[in-house]
């Protein structure tokens, strides 16, 4: 006696949409993390920019730039702004939640504290 194959039933469109989802989802999640890696030597030999810079050209706002190589400006300045970014940066895991917390509650207070 010869046996049929077995009929798989078709997949539903919700697990079809689930398994989209999902695998758009992990796409671009890597693509999130491999995208310094393929940048990265990239800026050998292009100056990079920054998302100011890019969200400014994309709005179509001039943007005006002067790359200074490094041995071209004070040495104080590097150390400068490293010391003057983050005093708690050993404190927290990159993004300082109560600064940023004082920032919103007084941009908050200042636009809305007339209409209160």
């Amino acid at each position: 006696m010869t046996s049929m194959p077995e009929r798989t039933a078709p997949r539903s469109p919700l697990r079809r949409t689930i398994r989209t989802v999902l695998i758009v989802t992990l796409m671009v999640v890597l693509l999130v993390l491999l995208l310094p890696y393929a940048l990265a030597p990239l800026y050998r030999v292009v100056n990079p920019v920054s998302t100011l810079m890019l969200w400014r050209w994309g709005r179509g706002a001039p943007v005006e730039r002067t790359w200074m190589p490094l041995d071209r400006i004070a040495p104080a300045l590097p150390r400068s702004v490293i010391a003057a970014e983050d005093d708690r940066f050993c404190s927290h895991h990159g993004v300082d939640f109560g600064e940023l917390r004082e920032v919103v509650r007084a941009e908050f207070h200042r636009k809305y504290a007339g209409s209160l």
